[in-house]
């Protein structure tokens, strides 16, 4: 507990621990970083998913030539459909880089290449000098966790609705199952 002269301790405010401060910041950049990782993770299912769907949408239907209604619109629509989800996951999984902004944090990776593109050295006395002052270190850890909860939320948006298109596509495969399968047990 910090010590001052002070007898009255109803007026002490215990000052901010730097350290402290610095090693939050560092876990609210980690948090921040598995988001993006876990919405480029689930893009990356629903993009093999998609491909799935629309490979056993084109098992179903390759030897046909006689479609009713049901299979014409239900393999139109799980395949736009899927196509749309695998659009929308590539969408959620392309890297963004803004090289219209000026190159200004020290933590990240594009920032950090445009700034210093000819070595290390100016980088790491730039660093230095960055995790000398805690101000200046919170300042930019706060700007990382905010640009990767920027990022982290456009991919979510975008994984989401690769989610959406995907379960459309698999319930309109399924009514194409569902009558292919309906008209093989009426043949026989």
């Amino acid at each position: 507990m910090p010590t001052h002269s002070s007898s009255d301790d109803s007026d002490f405010v215990d000052p901010v621990n730097p350290s402290l401060d610095a090693a939050e910041a560092w876990k609210a950049v980690s948090l921040v970083n598995d988001w993006v990782k876990h919405a480029e993770t689930k893009s990356a299912g629903v993009l093999a998913a998609s491909g799935v769907v629309g490979g056993v949408l084109y098992n179903l239907v390759k030897s046909r030539s006689d479609f009713d209604c049901w299979i014409r619109f239900g393999a139109m629509t799980c395949g736009v459909l899927a196509v749309a989800s695998a659009i929308c996951a590539g969408i959620a999984l392309w890297p963004r880089l803004a090289p219209k902004e000026q190159p200004t944090s020290v933590f990240y990776f594009d920032h950090i290449a445009r700034r210093h593109p000819n070595g290390p050295d100016a980088y790491i006395q730039e660093l230095k000098g960055v995790l000398a002052e805690p101000d200046e270190l919170l300042s930019q850890l706060g700007q990382q966790v905010w640009a990767n909860a920027r990022v982290a939320r456009h991919k979510y948006r975008w994984a989401g609705r690769a989610l959406v298109a995907l379960l459309g596509a698999t319930a309109a495969l399924a009514v194409v199952a569902l009558d292919l399968a309906a008209q093989s047990t009426s043949v026989r």
